[in-house]
């Protein structure tokens, strides 16, 4: 199975030639922040770059709501098996509200390294974790395996209390895929728990959709 999946632009930019100036001047320094909105924070304020005048439009925040729907159907999928189903499901792993919902599967999966009880004097080895216990899934080439890396380090990090920096870790990538990544990481944590627990995979998503009040 292809270890990519659907990506979407991080944000939306409408750009105007016009003239250049005779003696260009450097630009202030506030001109290259992401954060050039009004006092209301949700109206883009255009800036120069070069001969453009760019607007960069503010993508809105994924709502509780929207969160908590993205673990249900999530969880349901790990403690079913229906895996594909859920990767298969258009806009179910889109980006393009970066690090959302890649951001709702490291904490799924930081919560599940906690139920697996790994701590620094119980320790979990990631050996060959691909072939244990993701069979179903090839994970193959360089970038592939430095992304996979890259989610796992994200979630043990978020299990370990650092919170995660998806942009410095993610945000550069050519082809954002992180949700893609992260999504397998989840379903890797939740094996590793449900084997450390003896207890089945669906127990495991259980116990975590509880915790977030989801009933599966």
């Amino acid at each position: 199975m292809s270890t990519k999946a659907p990506h979407g632009d991080r944000s939306r930019h409408y750009t105007q030639r016009r003239s250049p100036p005779e003696q260009p001047q450097p630009l202030p320094s506030s001109c290259c922040s992401s954060d050039n909105y009004d006092a209301r924070g949700d109206v883009p304020v255009p800036f120069a770059i070069g001969v453009y005048v760019v607007v960069v439009a503010k993508r809105p925040a994924a709502t509780d709501e929207e969160r908590l729907e993205v673990c249900r159907i999530a969880l349901a999928a790990v403690a079913s098996g229906a895996l594909d189903d859920f990767t298969s499901t258009p806009g179910m792993l889109d980006d393009k509200w970066f690090p959302f919902p890649a951001d709702v599967f490291t904490g799924l999966g930081a919560d599940a390294l906690s139920l697996a009880g790994v701590t620094r004097s119980e320790p979990v080895s990631l050996d060959d974790f691909a072939e244990r216990y993701l069979p179903e899934y090839q994970i193959r080439g360089n970038t592939s395996h430095q992304k996979m890396r890259a989610a796992i380090n994200l979630t043990v990090g978020e299990h370990a209390g650092i919170a995660p920096d998806y942009s410095g870790v993610a945000g550069w990538w050519q082809q954002q895929d992180l949700s893609w990544f992260a999504f397998l990481t989840l379903v890797l944590m939740v094996r590793i728990a449900a084997e450390r627990t003896s207890r089945p995979v669906a127990d495991v998503c259980s116990d975590l959709a509880a915790a977030r009040g989801i009933v599966l």
